[in-house]
C-alpha cells in the first residue's frame, strides 16, 4: 500500500512539473507514464484521465495553500499584516509550487463544464476567498476603505501574477524587497 501510494505521489510531482512546463495540451498520458517510467496502466489505476489528475494536483495545491494562509494569517492581526503575510506566504512557497496558481487559472478552461464550476467554487473557498475575507475585514475594521473586494483581490493577484511562471528569472526569494513592494503599492499606491 505505502508504495501505492509512493508512486501516486510521484505521479502528481511529475505531471505537475510537466503541465507547468508544457501546458495542460501540451502533455499526453503517455508522456507522463514515460517521464516516470511507468506504464500508463500504472498512471490511470491512480487517476481515470487526464483531467482527473490535473484537478489532482490542483486541489492539493489549494490544500496547502489554504493551511498555509490559516496559519499565517489569523484573524488576530489587523487586515494590513494579514494582507502582507498572504503575500509573502504565497512567495515564501518553491517557484514550482507558486506556478500551480497560474496553471489554474490558464487551463481550468480546458475542463469539463461541471469539473470547471465544481474546481472554481473550490477555488474561490480555499484561496481567492480568503484574500477577500481579509479585504472585508479591513473595510468593516476602517482600517481601509470601502472597495469592491472581489475586485481587490483580483487586481492584487494580478499583481502577482508574473511571478508565478516557473522561470528563474521570476523567483522571488523569500524577504525579497520587491514582495514589500508590492504589497506596499497595493495598499497605498505610488503616489506622493
Amino acid at each position: 500500500m505505502r508504495e501505492k501510494n509512493l508512486l501516486k505521489q510521484r505521479i502528481l510531482e511529475e505531471a505537475a512539473r510537466l503541465f507547468v512546463e508544457r501546458g495542460y495540451n501540451g502533455i499526453s498520458m503517455r508522456e507522463i507514464s514515460e517521464a516516470l517510467k511507468v506504464s500508463k496502466a500504472a498512471l490511470y489505476y491512480h487517476f481515470k484521465d487526464k483531467e482527473a489528475l490535473l484537478l489532482a494536483i490542483l486541489t492539493g495545491y489549494l490544500g496547502e495553500i489554504e493551511t498555509l494562509l490559516d496559519v499565517n494569517c489569523p484573524p488576530v492581526q489587523d487586515a494590513r499584516t494579514r494582507l502582507v503575510h498572504l503575500v509573502e506566504t504565497i512567495f515564501n512557497q518553491p517557484l514550482e509550487r507558486r506556478a500551480i496558481i497560474r496553471l489554474a487559472s490558464q487551463e481550468i478552461p480546458s475542463l469539463r463544464s461541471e469539473a470547471r464550476q465544481s474546481f472554481h467554487a473550490l477555488y474561490h473557498q480555499k484561496f481567492i476567498g480568503k484574500i477577500e475575507a481579509i479585504l472585508q475585514d479591513g473595510i468593516e475594521r476602517a482600517e481601509f476603505k470601502p472597495i469592491n473586494v472581489q475586485a481587490a483581490a483580483w487586481i492584487l493577484l494580478g499583481m502577482m501574477y508574473p511571478f508565478f511562471y516557473a522561470s528563474p528569472e521570476r523567483d522571488l526569494q523569500p524577504g525579497d524587497p520587491l514582495i514589500y513592494m508590492m504589497t506596499e503599492i497595493f495598499l497605498n499606491g505610488i503616489a506622493q
